[in-house]
């Protein structure tokens, strides 16, 4: 009776942001059919979904910008890639994710987008073009669904100019460690090409001690940053390195920048991501498992009490990583070529980023589904995923197996432009 009621609450309350959400687009489109409404009421007027066509498109016009009369500028970095697929996917998503509907997984090349007298508005980060265009890349994932402040708001306040420049890693996700190992920290990938001009580093606020320590390592002092809250900013310069998600040569460049600094830990090559300290989506027959792969020499490793640097030098040198999915699999980014991967897959939220980052890293990818207890997602604003979980001891023991006994054989290094 109580999550009956429980649900139709939700449900109602899911009607009700609906029906704002809509009636706010719609005063916003009609505020944006309005001629002058970029200059009165500052609200962007269109998207632009391509940085590198319109920055084509304004050279080409010899429009410039700012008071210096600066004109934007592009720069590609190395070139699209495909990465043969080599471990077969989770259940349910092969063929039918839009990533994985080949036996290649293709990635765009990397940009950098020097944008004079660009907007930027917190807390998530988006970009506006001095012509009041909305950097749709900016926003990623097309600010899930519009909700962000930049497709919301009826009106816009003028914003704070800043002279100088400034080199944006911002995103609407930076605060999950995922987001900032995977996405973020890898946008610093063309920082070195710019440095002489000693641009401020614009950050999401507020940092917390593991992501200053990851900026740390990487040469940012925390003087050297700007940290974006809720304000609107205009800057004389803006550099916009793009926001790509996985990607091969980011990831690449980030690896290499840590292992600069980074010693493997000497012992531990086989490594259990317990998950015992997490609020949610918790293996509630761990200890089975946890006696399980003790014996097969791994170590149980509680990541919440390692800092950022222990954990790079933990996964540094593993051969093996076994555990639920959750952020604590991210670290596989750290770990060589050819290291073996078991991901535990709540059958209810079945995704296909660890899979990625192992064929992109050249790793070995095994995965075991578990079974939920019950459905919780209510507890969780009804997100599914969240929920503890449970697998078959048996299964895990036979894919535990299979991952040891397969032999690892040298990765190719195969990779072929689009």
């Amino acid at each position: 009776m109580k999550n009956a009621i429980a649900a139709s609450i939700l449900r109602v309350k899911v009607q009700c942001y609906a029906l704002l959400f809509r009636v706010q687009h719609l005063l916003r489109r009609v505020g944006q059919a309005l001629p002058g409404c970029w200059i009165v009421l500052g609200i962007p007027r269109r998207e632009i979904p391509d940085i590198e066509k319109w920055v084509s498109e304004t050279l080409r016009t010899g429009q410039t910008f700012g008071s210096d009369g600066r004109a934007p500028e592009y720069f590609s970095f190395d070139a699209p890639e495909r990465v043969p697929r080599r471990n077969s996917a989770p259940p349910g998503v092969d063929g039918v994710h839009p990533e994985l509907r080949h036996q290649y997984l293709e990635f765009q090349a990397p940009f950098l987008a020097a944008l004079p007298s660009a907007r930027i508005l917190g807390p998530g980060g988006s970009v506006i073009t001095p012509d009041g265009g909305i950097l749709t890349q900016s926003t990623w994932s097309h600010a899930v669904f519009q909700q962000d402040r930049i497709y919301r708001s009826l009106r816009l306040p003028k914003p704070e100019f800043l002279s100088g420049s400034y080199y944006t890693i911002a995103s609407p996700f930076a605060y999950n460690y995922y987001h900032w190992v995977v996405e973020v920290l890898p946008r610093l990938f063309a920082y070195e090409s710019v440095a002489e001009n000693r641009p401020r580093l614009i950050v999401n606020s507020p940092l917390n001690t593991w992501q200053l320590e990851s900026l740390a390592l990487l040469g940012f002092r925390e003087e050297d940053l700007f940290t974006l809250g809720g304000e609107y900013l205009q800057v004389q310069n803006l550099y916009f390195p793009s926001l790509l998600g996985i990607n091969p040569y980011t990831l690449r460049w980030l690896k290499e920048r840590l292992d600069e600094f980074i010693t493997p830990e000497p012992t531990s090559k086989r490594v259990y991501i317990t998950r015992r300290l997490a609020s949610k989506r918790r293996l509630v027959n761990e200890s089975e498992l946890e006696s399980l792969v003790q014996e097969h020499g791994f170590i149980i490793a509680e990541l919440e009490s390692l800092s950022f640097t222990e954990q790079v030098r933990l996964f540094a040198g593993a051969e093996m990583i076994v555990g639920l999915h959750g952020a604590g699999l991210t670290n596989m980014t750290f770990a060589p070529r050819g290291c073996k991967v078991m991901e535990i897959v709540p059958p209810d939220y079945v995704n296909v980023m660890y899979y990625m980052l192992a064929e992109v890293l050249h790793q070995r990818y095994w995965f075991c589904i578990g079974q939920p207890l019950v459905d919780n997602s209510l507890q969780h604003g009804g997100t599914h995923g969240h929920g503890d979980v449970t697998v078959s001891l048996q299964l895990f023991k036979d894919t535990l197996l299979e991952m040891i006994n397969t032999e690892t054989k040298a990765s190719s290094s195969v990779e072929f432009a689009l």
